[in-house]
């Protein structure tokens, strides 16, 4: 536009270049985040992909902003006129120059900058073989923590049943040692028999535990 201004012929061939390799610049600028994020848990071992696509689509927002008061500036900068039909040699001149050398120059600085971008082909399978492996481990040590709280839990109830189990015998035993005492009279006859390392025998036969110490 600004070395042609006047053939229209080239302006439309440069047109539909420029279109044409452009066109994959938006599909592949979303992939590139998401190699973002996977570095970025690689690296830091936490995944904010949230955050990533979100600071992302605020950077677009301020982008637009800022390129709309840039273009107000720059037409303000060349004296445009909002209100006449033909503007001044000047004003022509600032807007061919922002329609074709102030992009240029925009787009070789991105070039540039993609120059040091680390995230090749090769780095981004590298960095989803890591993130596997890693999750792998995690995934197991996950399964080994279950495993033990598992058996932690059945041992706790197998030793709460005991627990209950022996303090239920042992009431039963005293109440029959207090019915044994009660109706054969004097020192209770269970008292005597545990004193004595023996069975309660015939106290106990009657107070339904017999054979028991």
């Amino acid at each position: 536009f600004y070395f042609i201004p006047n053939n229209i012929t080239y302006i439309l061939i440069l047109q539909f270049f420029t279109s044409m390799f452009a066109g994959y610049v938006l599909p592949l600028l979303w992939s590139m985040f998401a190699d973002i994020v996977d570095y970025q848990e690689l690296t830091t071992g936490r995944r904010a992909s949230g955050l990533i696509f979100s600071s992302s689509s605020m950077s677009y927002k301020l982008c637009w902003a800022l390129g709309a008061a840039m273009s107000g500036l720059i037409l303000a900068m060349f004296n445009y006129m909002p209100d006449v039909a033909q503007q001044s040699a000047e004003t022509i001149f600032g807007e061919r120059i922002m329609i074709s050398l102030l992009p240029a120059v925009c787009c070789v600085l991105a070039f540039i900058g993609m120059m040091f971008y680390p995230l090749s082909d090769k780095k981004v399978k590298e960095i989803s073989e890591k993130l596997e492996e890693k999750r792998e481990r995690k995934k197991k040590k996950e399964e080994e923590k279950k495993k033990k709280k598992r058996k932690g839990e059945k041992k706790g109830k197998k030793k709460n049943f005991n627990e209950t189990a022996t303090t239920e015998i042992y009431t039963r035993h005293i109440v029959g040692s207090v019915r044994c005492g009660e109706e054969t009279g004097g020192p209770p006859a269970r008292r005597q028999a545990v004193a004595a390392g023996q069975p309660c025998g015939a106290a106990d036969a009657r107070c339904g535990f017999a054979g028991r110490g």
